[in-house]
């Protein structure tokens, strides 16, 4: 839903019926609907994992904490920066793309990315710091 109504967004001026906004916006709907269930079958795979007694079991209290400090740091930032990170780190995008998908300058892109490391460290605190979390 939330693909779609970005698309909609950005594809309003190419709108060319008003009268058919409803259609529209089920057309687009359905066509991010379409483009995840393809993206969700090229990340499905066959593979099975043997048992491996051998090794013993981590204990992922030590993650989920990291996890935790992150979202914490997530939320004290701004939209903007918040979503220049999750370009970044999440979808893996450069700063030119970042600078295209949210329609601002790539000096501003790198400028928000910058600006939301500083945030995103100190919020993370020193332990954190020190183990290279945030470039």
């Amino acid at each position: 839903m939330q693909e779609a109504l970005v698309r909609a967004w950005r594809d309003l001026p190419s709108l060319r019926d008003p009268h058919r906004l409803d259609a529209w916006l089920r057309r687009l709907l359905v066509n991010a609907c379409y483009d995840e269930s393809r993206r969700q079958r090229r990340h499905a795979s066959n593979i099975r994992l043997l048992p491996d007694h051998d090794r013993p079991t981590s204990d992922s209290s030590g993650e989920l904490a990291d996890r935790d400090a992150l979202q914490r740091g997530l939320r004290q930032l701004s939209t903007d920066h918040r979503a220049v990170i999750v370009h970044h780190y999440y979808l893996g995008l450069s700063l030119s793309e970042i600078a295209d998908a949210l329609d601002v300058p790539v000096g501003t892109a790198k400028s928000r990315l910058h600006h939301a490391r500083h945030v995103l460290r100190d919020a993370l605190g020193p332990d954190q710091r020190s183990e290279g979390h945030i470039a």
